[in-house]
């Protein structure tokens, strides 16, 4: 996505995993630049509680939904009542995503179970909830925040790799089955990151 192409002011947006790290970061870069509503899920109502009241101020309407993303039915009924607030759905970031560190020879499969339910099915889940609104509207952007894991293994990251793998397979073929319909297909693949996320993976937490 070429940043010239991008302009997201007056826009209603939608943000899993919005409440911290990269997730409240892109909530500060939108406000910034004007968008007109944020809702945003997260599966931690504290973390919820917390990001909103950091936005306070910023410019937009910020609404928030407790959501899991493993649940197709908790996301389905979070974006349809953020698009019944706002009234349309122009930008939807599936963003929610966990990272923990292990060695294959240490993990049983529950561990890779766990990874692809967030990090892949939670991406099918938001673009699922949201796909029929913007086909509707014939208008709107799904973006997926995937890694710079998803393009290149690493000792440890096997379980992670693989999730983000099957996300940009997944970005890559729904840009092409999109084509015409006004519905767009993004993908970020950010490096190592100084997030929540990230000091839980170092110590082994999920």
């Amino acid at each position: 996505m070429k940043a010239a192409q991008f302009q997201p002011s007056d826009k209603h947006v939608v943000i899993t995993g919005g409440a911290s790290g990269i997730g409240l970061e892109i909530c500060r870069s939108l406000a910034a630049r004007g968008v007109a509503s944020i809702a945003i899920l997260d599966i931690s109502l504290e973390a919820l509680a917390a990001g909103e009241a950091s936005l306070k101020g910023a410019g937009p309407i910020i609404r928030t939904f407790r959501a899991d993303v493993t649940s197709e039915a908790e996301v389905l009924q979070a974006v349809q009542a953020a698009h019944k607030q706002a009234g349309r759905l122009d930008i939807v970031f599936a963003n929610a995503g966990i990272g923990p560190l292990g060695f294959m020879k240490d993990k049983d499969p529950t561990f890779y179970k766990k990874l692809m339910d967030v990090n892949y099915l939670g991406v099918v889940h938001t673009f699922k909830a949201a796909l029929p609104i913007m086909l509707k509207q014939r208008s709107g952007h799904l973006v997926a925040t995937n890694s710079v894991s998803g393009y290149a293994g690493a000792p440890g990251l096997s379980a992670y790799s693989a999730s983000k793998y099957a996300t940009r397979g997944l970005v890559e073929s729904l840009r092409l089955e999109l084509i015409g319909t006004g519905v767009h297909l993004h993908t970020t693949a950010p490096n190592f990151t100084a997030t929540p996320m990230m000091a839980g993976a170092q110590q082994g937490l999920v």
